[in-house]
């Protein structure tokens, strides 16, 4: 199999869109949106999902074979592709668009974890446990989107989609019959 640049670039293009119009969307559907149970469940499946479909049309690119170590390449170069599309919207929409948002995420994010803390009888003291990590948290957050925060996020990302990419191309692989296949 030889590296096809154009397929890894259309079709990272493709995973940034589509991750960052869905990001675009639950933006402005409200903070109350994003933190729903719903959409963190689905924002968690969809690179699956699209990653699925990108390494079936890699395989249909191939032939209809494709080995595991060929799938899993192409689709982490395309992940890696698109990861750098969704990070780079990410941080236009919390610095430029929306500069307070991680905050508003994040005190949301207090607020119901101590609410759920407290419905389940917690005592004061892990209350106040709990408040002060998330308080030493909130540096974290504003550091998210400096430039070294960025570049960190990126390649932390990066081990996301080595994972994902390596799980998705053991559905996609498919080996070739023919015994002769690779010789020429």
């Amino acid at each position: 199999m030889r590296f096809n640049k154009d397929f890894v670039l259309q079709f990272g293009l493709l995973y940034g869109l589509i991750m960052s119009a869905y990001t675009l969307i639950s933006y402005l559907l409200g903070v109350d949106f994003m933190l729903n149970w719903f959409n963190i469940g689905f924002s968690l499946l969809l690179p699956f999902g699209i990653t699925y479909y990108i390494g079936v049309k890699s395989r249909e690119k191939n032939g209809g074979f494709i080995t595991w170590k060929e799938s899993f390449m192409e689709l982490f170069m395309v992940l890696a592709a698109g990861m750098f599309i969704t990070v780079a919207f990410n941080f236009v929409l919390n610095t430029i668009i929306d500069p307070e948002l991680s905050l508003k995420v994040y005190d949301q994010t207090v607020e119901k974890t101590m609410t759920m803390l407290q419905d389940m009888g917690s005592d004061e003291a892990t209350l106040d446990e709990t408040y002060k990590r998330f308080e030493e948290g909130r540096e974290e957050v504003l550091n998210t989107y400096t430039p070294i925060g960025v570049i960190k996020t990126y390649f932390s990302g990066l081990l996301f989609a080595a994972i994902v990419a390596a799980l998705i191309a053991l559905f996609v692989k498919r080996g070739n019959p023919n015994p002769f296949a690779g010789t020429e």
